[in-house]
């Protein structure tokens, strides 16, 4: 079956058309604000300041339990750290690594060593 370019050029805006409106309901949808829940997108905020320091405030007044909330934040931090740090080393194995030997032999294989090798281009 023979396909024209104009018929190619239709599919593509189809498909494109099909995205950004599944996109703007699915936003629609999630973004409701119906709930007063805005901790979802303060991940860091609340890991660094957590929402709960003043309870622990005013639970442990005396001098060697209120040092507890600053604790808290510390290790969560250190937590972060640490996360970070892991994500660092595994990206650092997966570049010395030698993946040629993984992919496949054919024009996927290829695709992957193409944007292996332009995302290495910017990682370098």
């Amino acid at each position: 079956m023979s396909v024209t370019p104009a018929l190619k050029g239709i599919a593509g805006v189809g498909t494109m058309a099909a995205v950004q409106a599944s996109t703007l309901i699915l936003s629609k949808k999630l973004n409701n604000n119906d709930n007063n829940n805005d901790t979802s997108n303060k991940i860091i905020d609340n890991i660094i300041y957590d929402l709960n320091n003043q309870e622990l405030q005013n639970k442990f007044p005396d001098y060697s339990l209120n040092i507890l909330p600053k604790m808290n934040q510390l290790v969560n931090v250190e937590i972060l750290f640490l996360y970070l740090l892991l994500n660092v080393f595994i990206i650092n194995i997966l570049i010395n690594s030698d993946y040629k030997k993984y992919l496949p032999n054919n024009k996927i294989g290829k695709l992957l060593d193409f944007f292996y090798f332009s995302l290495y281009q910017y990682m370098v």
